[in-house]
């Protein structure tokens, strides 16, 4: 059973004219007080739970926060609105409209709302209103010189410090080449939002094709519930106590191709 999970050692991409940058470029995990930010022009690279988390951080004490990122609800965006209203509606179809009145569970509305985009931590929305963090549907073009990032957008902007939360750099050194190659991914990939290489060829996010011996749980995502990995390890369970027959290797491969396209769209 392999358990390692995602996240390892974080990704940092390369920049085009990234050698004039005179400023420091690090991930979220570098950032351990606020002296580091106090009074800094601050560009974090990233739109998911580190970025926001980190931007509120940074919003608080830095002289500026821009959050810069891209989400494929840029090109698509009728397609999430309506998609999360129809989730919406079933729950409360489902389970009544007096879900909210627990205090607990969904509110009445629509999960489309400001309290509901996306994993959004406590104070973004505020700190947001206030100018204090600034978002930018955009990525970095290219590095002019010492202070100076020009966006894909045209803009420029006057940078102390990049904070890239780009993801994680995906390692299974315990594996031989040959392993690997059997499994379809590549010992070293990297799991980011800017790059492509984020699929692990893996039927159900747990079990590489052909190779009736290796599981894997923890990949599913970084968002998921605790839930999910238990579930995943009594559904393993049974694969390997041969109670759960599979498909056909081809079949699991043709869901396999199906199920990652919805799954990476979904959590874009």
């Amino acid at each position: 059973m392999i358990t390692t999970g995602l996240h390892s050692e974080p990704f940092i991409p390369d920049f085009p004219g990234q050698n004039k940058f005179s400023r420091p470029i690090v991930s979220p995990f570098s950032i351990k007080s606020p002296d580091q930010v106090e009074n800094k022009r601050v560009v974090i690279i990233g739109g998911g739970k580190s970025a926001t988390d980190l931007a509120i951080f940074v919003g608080r004490y830095a002289r500026s926060c821009h959050l810069v990122f891209h989400f494929l609800h840029q090109k698509f965006p009728t397609f999430f609105t309506k998609t999360i209203d129809m989730i919406s509606a079933d729950i409360m179809a489902t389970h009544g409209p007096d879900l909210f009145n627990d205090k607990i569970f969904i509110p009445q509305h629509s999960f489309r709302n400001e309290d509901n985009v996306s994993v959004i931590p406590n104070d973004f929305i505020r700190l947001k209103k206030e100018g204090d963090i600034i978002g930018k549907l955009a990525s970095i073009d290219r590095i002019l010189d010492e202070t100076t990032i020009r966006l894909d957008s045209g803009e420029e902007l006057q940078v102390d410090m990049i904070i890239c939360a780009t993801g994680f750099v995906r390692q299974f050194p315990f594996f031989s080449d040959t392993h690997a190659q059997m499994m379809r991914f590549s010992k070293t990939s990297v799991s980011s939002t800017l790059n492509g290489d984020t699929k692990t060829n893996l039927y159900r996010r747990m079990l590489p094709v052909g190779i009736p011996n290796i599981g894997f749980i923890g990949f599913g995502g970084s968002v998921y519930h605790w839930m999910v990995a238990e579930v995943s390890s009594n559904w393993l369970s049974d694969y390997f106590l041969k109670r759960v027959k599979l498909p056909s290797e081809k079949k699991c491969i043709k869901k396999l191709k199906q199920y990652v396209n919805v799954f990476e769209i979904y959590l874009m």
